[in-house]
C-alpha cells in the first residue's frame, strides 16, 4: 500500500494471465514440495511474490487442481519416509 493506496483492488487479470499464474504456482508448489496452503503463504510472504489476493483470485476456480499438487507433494514424502525406514529397519537386522 502506497500512501493508503491498495493496487491489489485495481488489478484485473484476463484468463491467459490467470492460467499462467495458475501454472507458475503449480510448479511452485512442486518445485518447493510445498504441502498445505499455509506453506504457499508463507513462501510467498518471504519471497515477495504476488499477494495472496491474486493466487486467491487465480485458484478459486481451480481449487481441484491445487489440491492435487498438494497431495501429490504429500504422497512423495510420505513414500520417501516409508522407503528410508524400510531400509534402516533392513540395515539394522543385517547388523
Amino acid at each position: 500500500m502506497i500512501n493508503n493506496f491498495n493496487i491489489d483492488r485495481y488489478i484485473t487479470l484476463d484468463p491467459k494471465d490467470k492460467d499462467d499464474i495458475l501454472n507458475d504456482i503449480c510448479d511452485l508448489i512442486a518445485y518447493n514440495e510445498l504441502v498445505n496452503i499455509r506453506e504457499l503463504r508463507r513462501f510467498i510472504k518471504i519471497h515477495g511474490l504476488p499477494s495472496m489476493k491474486v493466487v486467491n483470485s487465480v485458484f478459486r476456480s481451480h481449487t481441484g487442481l491445487v489440491q492435487l499438487y498438494f497431495d501429490d507433494v504429500c504422497q512423495e514424502k510420505n513414500m520417501v519416509k516409508i522407503l528410508l525406514t524400510q531400509r534402516l529397519e533392513r540395515l539394522s537386522n543385517d547388523h
